[in-house]
């Protein structure tokens, strides 16, 4: 046998091992690794209304399922935070407040959360939430694309 043929045979059997379960062959399709994310702040769902806990758990799995990264920054909030968040925008401080705290805010009663992250990953879990029928907050004008909440109107 000439060994043009024995080559062509020893490619054959390697290729017939790796669809049998061998070693995968150069030909063989290698399985992708799923893409890496990063969750933070999960503490923040705590004290959520059951719908708005929900809704982070879905942007949890969804940012999973695309390889998405972010951290939850803000969820409930009692009315005294909720005011001094506003006086400290009022008078100037508003260090990690996108826009002026709403005098009736979602956060109040457990119907928000805020996360924060790239602005195509806000985006993209805008998008999804707003396919789960939730509010996205940069869908308001000013935009504040970090909120998400559970409740019409934000």
């Amino acid at each position: 046998m000439s060994s043009k043929w024995i080559h062509i045979i020893q490619l054959a059997c390697e290729e017939l091992e790796g669809l049998i379960g061998g070693e995968p062959t150069p030909s063989q399709p290698q399985p992708v690794p799923a893409p890496q994310s990063q969750i933070g702040g999960t503490s923040f769902l705590n004290g959520l209304q059951p719908q708005t806990f929900s809704l982070g758990m879905k942007l949890i799995d969804y940012a999973h399922s695309q390889g998405l990264s972010f951290n939850f920054i803000s969820g409930l909030r009692s009315l005294d935070q909720q005011r001094q968040m506003q006086k400290n925008w009022d008078s100037g401080n508003r260090a990690g407040l996108a826009v002026r705290p709403a005098d009736n805010s979602a956060h109040v009663t457990g119907e928000a959360f805020d996360i924060s992250a790239s602005a195509d990953t806000l985006s993209a879990l805008g998008q999804y939430a707003l396919t789960q029928g939730a509010v996205w907050g940069g869908t308001f004008v000013p935009s504040d694309p970090g909120h998400f909440s559970t409740r019409k109107g934000g």
